[in-house]
């Protein structure tokens, strides 16, 4: 699309486009008795299905067109929007926006090419949202659990944005796109704060076998814990396999320098240890 339209076009096109999927995919009946979703009386799991199969970002490394990769975060966006709405009360949405400008002043920078620019803001965009979202379902766990599909939905769809980010921040990665030292450490820190809010979630879900909605957001959070765990894992082992053998790596070892803090090489620089049980 970018391709063949100005990039405020194709912006505009994949926003209606994603609006147009969400009003076909919301306030669908429920299933039959006996089903899944025959609990789903307001119809949030439509949205979350149809986010999660548009494009599977879970398994293999295959790239995808940057275009497709930000049609299908502006649907899950949208329809996470859609499902957290009802609370009047949340500051969620100026929590995004504040999240946003912050992030659009302080971290991508004029000066970047139009492939890294776009790429980080995608990625920044996924995370940003997931992050925010799943915070906000931790803080009001006690609301939204009485309500499983939507709990469901939420976390589904909070995970589809963070794995497009994760998705696009592997992409960069691959293709050695220049990250500066304050964006490499913004992507880290949504990684990080994702994976706590995975474990905080799941501690809540109690009976998992009396209420299979529960033991589906658990899976479901293992699943996107374990996905920033792997690659906080291939980044520290990258990062050993290319220290080997250097001078520089001796003395690190052998005397510690006071320069020696970080390696602004790695475009993710933590331990391997994901606490995703």
């Amino acid at each position: 699309i970018t391709k063949l339209h100005s990039e405020s076009d194709a912006k505009k096109w994949i926003e209606n486009a994603a609006d147009g999927m969400v009003q076909a995919c919301s306030d669908l009946s429920a299933g039959e008795e006996g089903d899944a979703d025959h609990d789903d009386d307001d119809g949030w799991l439509p949205l979350a299905c149809a986010a999660e199969r548009m494009i599977d970002f879970q398994y293999g490394d295959e790239e995808h067109c940057a275009d497709v990769i930000a049609l299908k975060l502006s649907f899950a966006m949208l329809a996470l929007d859609r499902c957290l709405a009802d609370d009047d009360t949340s500051d969620r949405e100026n929590q995004l926006k504040q999240a946003t400008t912050r992030l659009n002043e302080l971290v991508i920078k004029d000066d970047s090419n139009d492939t890294t620019k776009r790429m980080l803001q995608i990625a920044m965009q996924g995370l940003t949202h997931a992050e925010i979202s799943l915070r906000y379902i931790d803080t009001n766990s006690d609301a939204i659990m009485r309500d499983h599909p939507l709990l469901l939905a939420a976390v589904m769809l909070s995970g589809e944005c963070a794995f497009a980010g994760l998705h696009v921040s592997k992409q960069i990665e691959m293709c050695n796109l220049q990250l500066e030292a304050d964006e490499k450490v913004a992507l880290v820190e949504l990684m990080s704060i994702i994976e706590t809010t995975c474990n905080n979630i799941k501690k809540k879900c109690t009976s998992v076998i009396a209420y299979p909605h529960l033991r589906r957001v658990k899976e479901y959070l293992t699943r996107l814990g374990k996905t920033i765990g792997s690659m906080k894992g291939r980044a520290d082992k990258r990062r050993k396999i290319r220290n080997q053998g250097s001078l520089d790596s001796w003395r690190r070892t052998s005397i510690p320098l006071p320069e020696d803090t970080q390696d602004d090489d790695d475009m993710f620089e933590f331990s391997q240890d994901s606490n995703c049980s």
